[in-house]
């Protein structure tokens, strides 16, 4: 596979043939310019295929699921928690339920009192 050479090349292609020879300062030249060339289209290549698989906080990782799957394993499993452990996290959940309530009335208790003398 080849690509269709660029304006650039044509021209440089064209000054060549009209100069009649090409010396090997002249073929130096060119290959630079080639080897210039191919080291940006790898480094875009290489940004690319980084923007993809690492992110680096560029977007959130593109992530493929196979159609095959049933969806019970694409859910997260739930862990099994002993009675123990249970009783432990309803008392935390209650006592964080009651500090709440607690911080509701005394925020409602301010109000009232501001209401109040804004209404004096």
């Amino acid at each position: 596979q080849f690509m269709d050479r660029s304006a650039a090349q044509k021209a440089w292609d064209e000054k060549m043939r009209l100069r009649g020879k090409i010396t090997d300062k002249d073929r130096e030249w060119q290959r630079k310019k080639e080897d210039e060339k191919r080291q940006k289209a790898l480094r875009h290549l290489h940004t690319y295929a980084k923007s993809l698989t690492g992110s680096d906080g560029m977007h959130h990782p593109i992530i493929k699921v196979k159609s095959e799957m049933p969806p019970e394993e694409l859910q997260p499993k739930e862990e099994k928690i002993s009675k123990k452990q249970q009783e432990i996290l309803d008392k935390n959940n209650a006592k964080k339920e009651e500090e709440k309530q607690a911080a509701d009335a005394k925020q409602e208790k301010e109000w009232d009192k501001s209401v109040e003398a804004l209404s004096q």
